[in-house]
């Protein structure tokens, strides 16, 4: 999509004249575009009472610009946010912040994540997905954690806590 196209979908978007049809596919598109002048507006929605809106919010940011202010948002929202689908896409985004850096502080939240029980099985899965990620990111293994889930057999549980325990 070209800038002055961009530019005015962002325009539009500031009077509300974007239709609610088309709204998330406008906000995607200015993570697709890299369109950094939209982070003000992007970053509004990450409040949105929408969660399908805030889980966009923090791809955008995080896992479409990479801005690594973001990692806190990020951070809270996985460990806050009501809704399944946000706390999916924050552990995604603090993969993608964070890819092959084995970055503690960011793998040590995720392995609270992963051992929490009261937490969904799915996010926990997401969650492990994001570990072997920020460890050393590899697209086969991440594809098949996306198409195929996890088998809990398969999660290395010793190497998980060795996280929450090395402070």
């Amino acid at each position: 999509m070209e800038q002055i196209q961009l530019r005015q979908k962002l325009e539009d978007l500031r009077q509300g004249k974007i239709p609610p049809g088309e709204l998330y596919a406008t906000i995607h598109d200015f993570g697709r575009a890299y369109f950094l002048e939209a982070r003000p507006d992007v970053e509004r929605f990450l409040t949105h009472p929408d969660s399908q809106y805030r889980g966009l919010a923090i791809h955008v940011l995080a896992s479409d610009w990479r801005l690594p202010e973001c990692w806190e948002t990020a951070r809270k929202m996985l460990l806050t946010d009501p809704d399944v689908d946000c706390r999916m896409k924050a552990a995604s985004a603090l993969q993608a912040l964070k890819r092959d850096t084995q970055d503690h502080p960011t793998l040590e939240v995720l392995a609270g994540v992963v051992t929490n029980q009261q937490e969904e099985q799915i996010v926990r899965e997401v969650a492990y997905a994001a570990m072997r990620g920020v460890v050393k990111y590899d697209p086969r293994e991440q594809f098949r954690f996306a198409n195929e889930g996890l088998v809990v057999q398969e999660v290395d549980w010793n190497w998980v806590r060795s996280f929450l325990q090395a402070k």
